[in-house]
């Protein structure tokens, strides 16, 4: 018997939030999107997290959670540093095992000049384990 993986996906951008329910193959199961909240980091953080929730309740149980956002981040320190379009600077990411599951971070741009040596800097390798 084969058990299917259910991985949630969300995509924080500065004029929507798009959070989906995929499979094993990255088949989206289910999508949501919604304007995203920017009267400020604990309202814009806020929603993401109550829309992550929602899915997770309407889901069971998630084997893994991914988020991307146009941001600098600190991954190191869990951190966003900078946005672009988003009320979000200097912010701590709380996604540590809120539903048990593996958090992944990924940040779509790290401008090269703030960039160091060890920064990821292409979507394809900005994603840092919590």
């Amino acid at each position: 018997m084969s058990t299917s993986r259910v991985i949630l996906g969300a995509d924080l951008g500065g004029t929507k939030l798009a959070v989906g329910r995929l499979d094993e193959r990255l088949s989206i199961l289910q999508k949501t999107v919604a304007p995203t909240v920017t009267g400020s980091a604990q309202a814009c953080l806020s929603d993401l997290y109550q829309r992550l929730d929602d899915m997770v309740a309407a889901s069971g149980a998630v084997d893994a959670i991914g988020v991307g956002t146009a941001s600098e981040i600190d991954f190191a320190a869990g951190r966003i540093v900078d946005s672009t379009n988003l009320p979000l600077a200097d912010v701590a990411l709380r996604m540590s095992s809120r539903h048990g599951t593996q958090y992944r971070r990924s940040s779509t741009t790290t401008p090269p000049s703030r960039a160091s040596p060890s920064t990821p800097t292409a979507p394809e390798s900005a994603s840092a384990r919590c």
